[in-house]
């Protein structure tokens, strides 16, 4: 328990200090008593101001403990922080950005022919297009989190936590959608050629500092819906590897599990503080949204479709991870940089 104003100095000129090492900045130090509920207790606060342009969304980071403070640093929601001091990184950061730019919009057009499913079909070659909407749609939503990575990046490169689920997608899709057919090899280079030209590659080495003090709505959540759509996505494998119906001839159940699985990966990462959290969940929230009122009122009874009750629970998730969108926003500033009223 902390109970002078000289250790919780320590905290910021201590030899684990995070901000000591990188020595710029100002250390402020708030001292007080909380009365929590197992009675009074000495409680310290302190923070680094970094002054521009040195950071930006990091000059308000609250650290409790040094390695609170280092989750602090290394999980500011936009991504913010010094870019390449190189003509070689500068040049590969313009690669990646014109990589990712083509690779958004490829999957963009993708999503463009596949979202407007249950109304209109934009790919009338397909003979089995009209009894596989559903798998089409799902197919076209997951992508959707494509296109939004795919453009965050491009904007600010080192919303590392989006290119933790990009490259687990590629991962997802090439296990289980290679064996059914090579040819899918082609559009997923697609999405690795990008993921390989990252220029930020070291950065993921903070995922274990993402989790730390993360609310348990969007875990719980995440995880739920996580399972629910693993559980489909063992459902629908069997199917293909055996089925003889349309959708297993076309291939779609194989794909069905595919973007399933995915959905249940971003679902997860997205409950983290990795920078760029906000943007996945909102995504998140706006697919899952969409695939449950499809289900509940376009496509409750075609192949695959969740129906009214799986639909309905879908709609739900969407709430819940826009509710923790939301709420986690409101809570990214610290407590202890809030006006406080005393009596």
């Amino acid at each position: 328990m902390i109970t002078g104003t000289a250790d919780c100095a320590a905290q910021c000129h201590g030899p684990r200090g995070i901000m000591a090492a990188l020595n710029v900045g100002v250390c402020i130090i708030e001292h007080g008593i909380s009365h929590g509920g197992d009675g009074p207790r000495g409680e310290c606060r302190s923070w680094w101001y970094l002054p521009p342009p040195i950071t930006n969304s990091l000059q308000h980071c609250a650290v409790m403990t040094d390695r609170q403070g280092e989750a602090c640093m290394s999980t500011s929601s936009d991504g913010l922080t010094a870019g390449p001091t190189t003509n070689r990184g500068r040049i590969r950061l313009v690669v990646f950005r014109v990589l990712a730019a083509l690779a958004g919009s490829f999957f963009l057009v993708a999503v463009v022919l596949a979202v407007p499913a249950p109304w209109v079909l934009l790919q009338p070659e397909d003979p089995n297009a009209a009894e596989n909407r559903w798998f089409l749609i799902v197919a076209g939503s997951v992508d959707a989190i494509a296109v939004v990575v795919f453009f965050a990046l491009v904007q600010r490169p080192r919303r590392t936590l989006l290119f933790v689920e990009m490259s687990a997608a590629a991962v997802i899709a090439a296990v289980i959608i290679l064996p059914f057919g090579l040819f899918f090899a082609a559009i997923l280079a697609v999405a690795v050629v990008p993921l390989v030209a990252y220029p930020y590659w070291r950065d993921v080495r903070a995922f274990p500092s993402w989790w730390p003090g993360v609310p348990r709505l969007p875990v719980i959540l995440a995880g739920l819906a996580g399972v629910a759509l693993l559980v489909t996505a063992a459902l629908a494998l069997p199917r293909q590897i055996g089925g003889t119906d349309p959708a297993a001839q076309a291939n779609w159940w194989s794909d069905y599990a595919e973007h399933a699985t995915i959905l249940a990966v971003a679902g997860v990462l997205a409950a983290s503080r990795g920078p760029g959290w906000r943007i996945l969940r909102y995504t998140c929230a706006a697919v899952w949204l969409y695939l449950g009122f499809v289900a509940t009122l376009v496509l409750s009874h075609h192949t695959g479709s969740w129906g009214y009750i799986g639909g309905s629970a879908a709609i739900f998730v969407g709430l819940g991870f826009a509710l923790a969108a939301w709420r986690g926003a409101e809570e990214r500033e610290p407590r202890s940089m809030r006006p406080r009223v005393t009596s």
